[in-house]
């Protein structure tokens, strides 16, 4: 009955002594003697009997066993008789903790806050598990939370909700059941009627640090068996660290291991078990380090206080100072960027493996990280492309999983107004019999009336699948559609059953809630298809994807089973079980064994007990990853770990332990290769952000001067190791090759390299494919014939169509040719609230027509009381039409009440003020009339254009508003078009130029055309303006400070006006600024300050419109002969893409999305353009940028 410790640093042969020992003891008998225990970390179990088998082959199938904790935990249980108690999973433990909180719901000091928080039962979860693994009691807690409280800590209130928490859940475990780190404590208590393990010989090893609840289980253990041996990494030249005399040392290399030992050693006398001398492992050449001098002197120095220790007998394999081997054994690399970073570490493991002469495999190289996260998907890209084979070492999320979606979706029917949502989530699962068409079909329905309450699907729909709300008139196609889609959802609600809301009752037990839910599972055969995609996944060699569907389904069922089992006379409300079902699902994470096959081990460092390796790709050695950032845990934070350890309770690790062992965990990663080890650091995340290398970085510097800093920006021809890395190369420097790129040198070697893709059988269809990419851009078009089909006579548009054209081709093709929808969703848009708000300033200024009065013959109360008159009668209107319920209403009258008065209020102020009176509302030009729309203007004729072949198209639209004022010279008109917008609205000329900005001044068009149906006169275009109906933003100094301009001053209205016609327009104007539209008057009586007004100088209005015109021609030419090009503008900073509703399906590459530059320019630039009076034979149309850059307002161009 005695312990020995086994102590020595990275390298030193602790593992293969203790394998050794063991080995012969197996050596004198197979079968006879005490059983042989290699006690080691679970991940290590797998690859320390893979080691024993190597050295001892089949003798260790005698009395030797490898085991962990909890496997022994788990042996021990299984060889005794009588009731054992249910052991909670994790899952069943969150869970219960979840039910535990909401029982106390209200009572709570801190927790009631902060319960409802993602993330909060997981952190208690946390807490709780640690609490059990160092053995606390409830009376410490107590103890802790009275201390903190009468000291005014605040902590105090944490405190006293963990001690109450802790109480309930272990009155809650009780004598029948047994948190998951508790079966190692109730194994122990029955370790002694285990007869197996009296006189074993025990070996503990691979532990970086041991819980209180694993010491505990050590000293039984010990006191049972014959002999044990404890492996840690200490330094052996260190008396104080093994000896354990003194306090350790917080600040050394091994703290931590020497706070293990310290506790370890100190439990084992006070159980009366001998401490045996220890086992120090200093031999001059450290085993692992025995081919690569310069990796012993790494392990020897780093992290050293003083001279570095170098023995005598070690001097002779050194490498003298100063000298650099052709291939180094540590290789420092600085890359731009991680995907960089991780492209050249692939690339450094391809020519380890592929060496000609001593080539490592795939087993004997790992890549470590300090963190997984960021590095994971970069990692498996790259590793896949290369064909390099792979473990991940990392517990996999379950909630992409599509049972976890679909279990999360059915406890969400129960959810108020969530029904709808929810089945569709179950649907889009996969594991029902429910085809992914018919659930998108039906998705799309849902989504468009708002069917989100379970009543709304208890009765058959008889709303239309195209839109417009019910009725009896639909087409036989509507009628079919409707039809299947009732046929769905009778479906579904077969499926549902029971476990539709409301169908349990108020407060049901919650066997109840698992009985009905189960029932809904075996409704869908959810375990059936999930055991026929489990086999598809075998069949196909995808193990991995088989085992997370088997590890899925059983956790599942399992945590089902813990809840019937644990809580099912619990009586519970919807929200209570959906809370204890997600406290469980939560932990939900899948863990897949590493197979015995030759792939590289891919791991964070604090993962995995790593394999022996003999090279090793550290990765991420930067500030921000390496070491990491420390953050205090959620619920036992540093002031709850000190109020405890005040109280006799010393949890393990505060943030200032864990900061500090991350010297311990460089040193760990830094020296698990035994010959090569290549150490990188990015320059830059993935946000563009500068790094800077690790402060670890730094220390290897200094240990190893010789080791020169190599820097990564890209890859030669010598860095390709695949095919298709070849192609694209090939590609990439065929095009530089034409562009006179390429050095001399470099041409006849990529010629030659281009000559043998070519010519290779194996690589010509991958370079072929690579080098199509190399092809001159071509306007992307229809066939004559298709354009023909698709576009047929008479050719009818509109505008807003024209200006979409110009923008990007392909838009206005998947909009109106492909007739591509945005799908419907119930909601109120902001383009609903414009509609809206048309009609009520419709009605308000048709109202004043009526009356024979003037905006400006009104007062601010007047215009407040009508405006939110009509507000009310519009909501009313509209509410069946676009299905909406009260608070809908309530907040559509509420807007429309606060924001459209203060919108006439600036109308009255500026347009009020003039002598413009309005002629027409709502003019459609090119439409007809609608059933209920007698009232309606008499439409005007459409907008005629003249096509060079002679075919006519036809523009229609309808114009917001027309004002006329009569003069002596004639008869003037001015159009308005509505906008509902925060941001400033004003009408850019380099966007008309380009014809981006068409609107007004097509409607200018119609009215020079058609104003003598309006007026019985010709009218004359004077301007074109946008009305805001909201007022935009401004800037203010604070949050509450008040804005210094106008609150009205942002309502006037923006957009061209002629100046020929400004005193007609406002007759108030005469020198200066005017304060109805956005003219200067100069002394002189010209028009001043162009490039910042609305104005158009004298004489240029009539050569503007006709400017409209021939534009509108052009692009309805380019419509018509089937352009449909993915070639999106830039003008300045502004693009089409940003808002753009087909981006999923144009797909354009981010570097070639601006290939169609257009060129910023100032409003007096394109008037004297247009005015003929410069510039001349400058043709109007796009300008593409110069190929020099010119620095603009908007940017570079």
């Amino acid at each position: 009955m005695s312990i020995r410790l086994i102590a020595g640093r990275a390298g030193s042969g602790k593992t293969f002594a203790c394998q050794r020992r063991l080995c012969e003891h197996l050596a004198h008998s197979i079968a006879d003697g005490p059983r042989l225990v290699m006690l080691v970390p679970e991940q290590a179990a797998l690859q320390m009997e893979r080691g024993l088998l190597a050295m001892a082959g089949a003798l260790v199938l005698g009395r030797c066993e490898v085991l962990s904790f909890r496997r022994l935990a788990h042996r021990i249980l299984n060889e005794l008789t009588g009731p054992a108690p249910v052991v909670l999973s994790p899952s069943g433990r969150q869970a219960a903790l979840r039910r535990l909180l909401g029982r106390r719901r209200g009572q709570w000091r801190e927790f009631d806050r902060v319960a409802d928080r993602p993330g909060f039962i997981a952190a208690v979860s946390r807490g709780v598990t640690e609490l059990l693994q160092e053995a606390a009691t409830v009376d410490q807690l107590d103890e802790a939370a009275r201390r903190a409280e009468s000291d005014g800590e605040p902590s105090a209130r944490r405190l006293h909700d963990l001690a109450v928490l802790y109480r309930d859940y272990l009155e809650y475990l009780g004598s029948t059941r047994v948190d998951p780190e508790g079966v190692l404590d109730l194994a122990r208590l029955r370790l002694e009627r285990s007869d197996w393990l009296n006189g074993a010989m025990v070996w503990v090893d691979g532990f970086a640090g041991l819980t209180r609840q694993q010491v505990r289980m050590l000293v039984s253990l010990a006191r049972q068996a014959s002999q044990m041996e404890l492996a840690l990494l200490l330094d052996p030249a260190g008396e104080s660290a093994w000896d354990a005399a003194d306090a350790p040392d917080e600040l050394g290399l091994f703290a931590r291991m020497e706070r293990t030992w310290h506790g370890v050693r100190h439990a084992m006398i006070d159980a009366g078990v001998a401490v045996d001398s220890p086992l120090l492992l200093s031999p001059g050449v450290f085993p692992r380090f025995a081919k690569s001098p310069w990796l012993a002197r790494l392990e020897r120095s780093l992290f050293a206080v003083g001279p570095a220790r170098e023995p005598k007998e070690a001097k002779s394999v050194l490498m003298p100072e100063g000298a650099r081997p052709a291939d180094p054994a540590v290789r420092l690399v600085l890359t731009p960027d991680r995907r960089t970073e991780v492209q050249a570490a692939v690339k450094a493991m391809v020519d380890l493996v592929r060496r000609p002469a001593g080539g490592l495999r795939y087993r004997d190289i790992a890549i470590i990280v300090r963190d997984l996260e960021p590095y994971h998907d970069l990692l498996s890209a790259a590793l896949t492309a290369h064909g390099i084979p792979y473990f991940m070492d990392r517990r996999r999320p379950t909630h992409p999983h599509a049972l976890i979606r679909l279990l999360r979706g059915a406890l969400a029917m129960h959810v108020p107004r969530g029904f709808g949502p929810a089945v569709l989530d179950v649907l889009k699962s996969g594991l029902t019999r429910v085809t992914d068409d018919e659930s998108d079909e039906l998705e799309n329905y849902v989504l468009a009336y708002g069917l989100i309450d379970s009543t709304s699907w208890r009765e058959p729909w008889a709303f239309s699948p195209r839109g417009g709300g019910a009725g009896d008139n639909l087409s036989r196609a509507e009628s079919d559609a409707l039809a299947r889609l009732n046929g769905l959802r009778a479906a579904v609600l077969e499926l549902v059953g029971d476990w539709l809301p409301g169908a349990a009752g108020a407060h049901p037990k919650t066997a109840t809630w698992l009985e009905r839910l189960w029932s809904m599972l075996e409704r869908m055969e959810v375990g059936a298809r999930l055991a026929a995609w489990r086999e598809a996944a075998a069949a196909r060699g995808d193990h991995d994807t088989a085992a997370e569907h088997e590890q899925a389904w059983t956790s599942v069922v399992g945590l089902l089973e813990e809840l019937h089992e644990a809580l099912g006379d619990d009586l519970m409300t919807a929200r209570q079980f959906r809370e204890c079902v997600e406290a469980g699902l939560s932990e939900f994470t899948l863990a897949l064994a590493p197979s015995t096959l030759d792939q590289v081990l891919v791991s964070a460092i604090e993962r995995s007990r790593h394999p022996p390796v003999r090279a090793v790709l550290l990765l991420g050695m930067s500030e921000a990853d390496f070491p990491a950032r420390i953050s205090e845990d959620d619920v036992l934070g540093d002031e709850e770990r000190a109020s405890l350890a005040a109280c006799g309770l010393e949890l393990a690790m505060n943030s200032q332990r864990r900061a500090l062992d991350e010297r311990s965990l460089a040193y760990i990663a830094l020296t698990r290769a035994s010959e090569r080890l290549w150490v990188s650091c990015p320059r830059s995340d993935e946000k563009g952000r500068s790094l800077r290398p690790s402060p670890f970085w730094e220390e290897l510097r200094a240990v190893l001067p010789e080791t020169v800093e190599e820097s990564i920006d890209g890859f030669s021809a010598a860095d390709l190791s695949t095919s298709r890395e070849l192609a694209g190369a090939v590609a990439e420097q065929v095009r530089a090759l034409c562009e006179q790129r390429l050095t001399s040198p470099d041409v006849e070697t990529w010629r030659a390299m281009y000559e043998w893709v070519r010519a290779d059988d194996a690589l010509r269809g991958e370079a072929k494919r690579a080098l199509t990419a190399l092809r001159p851009l071509e306007i992307a078009r229809l066939g004559s014939g298709a354009a023909r089909a698709l576009w047929r006579a008479p050719y009818e548009t509109n505008v807003y169509a024209l200006e979409t054209m110009a923008a990007c081709p392909f838009r206005h093709f998947a909009a109106r040719g492909l007739n591509m929808e945005k799908r419907m969703e119930h909601e109120i848009s902001a383009l609903d609230l414009g509609r809206l708000y048309h009609t009520v300033m419709e009605e308000f200024v048709e109202g004043l027509r009526g009356e024979g009065r003037a905006l400006g013959q009104l007062d601010p109360g007047d215009v407040t009381q009508r405006v939110s008159a009509l507000c009310e009668q519009a909501v009313s209107r509209y509410a069946e039409q676009m299905r909406m319920d009260a608070p809908q209403q309530k907040l559509a009258t509420w807007r429309g009440r606060r924001e459209l008065p203060a919108a006439v209020e600036g109308q009255r102020r500026t347009v009020g003020r003039t002598r413009l009176m309005p002629a027409r509302l709502e003019q459609k030009f090119g439409l007809s009339n609608r059933a209920g729309e007698a009232n309606r203007p008499e439409p005007l004729p459409a907008l005629e254009l003249t096509l060079k072949g002679g075919a006519k198209v036809l523009l229609r639209g309808v114009i917001d508003r027309i004002d006329l004022v009569q003069s002596p010279r004639g008869t003037v008109g001015v159009v308005y078009d509505y906008k509902r917008s925060t941001k400033a609205k004003r009408l850019a000329l380099d966007e008309l130029w380009h014809g981006l900005a068409l609107q007004l001044a097509a409607y200018l068009l119609v009215l020079r055309d058609h104003g003598e149906r309006i007026a019985g006169a010709r009218v004359i275009p004077g301007g074109a303006f946008y009305l805001p109906l909201l007022s935009p933003l401004t800037s203010v100094d604070s949050p509450g400070a008040e804005s210094k301009k106008d609150p009205f001053s942002g309502f006037g209205p923006r957009g061209i006006i002629d100046f020929d016609w400004i005193g007609e327009l406002d007759s108030e104007s005469a020198e200066g600024r005017s304060a109805v539209f956005s003219v200067q008057v100069t002394k002189e009586g010209t028009a001043g300050d162009i490039n910042r007004t609305d104005v158009v100088t004298s004489g240029v209005m009539a050569p503007l419109l006709d400017f409209v015109r021939e534009k509108m021609t052009e692009l309805c030419e380019a419509w018509i002969a089937g352009e449909i090009a993915v070639s999106p503008y830039l003008l300045g900073t502004k693009s089409p893409c940003a808002h753009c509703d087909y981006a999923s399906v144009c797909r354009i590459e981010h570097a070639a999305r601006f290939a169609r530059r257009l060129l910023p320019m100032r409003r007096e630039e394109i008037l004297q353009q247009i005015g003929g009076t410069s510039g001349e034979g400058a043709p109007p149309g796009d300008k593409a940028a110069p190929a020099r850059k010119r620095r603009t307002k908007g940017g570079d161009a």
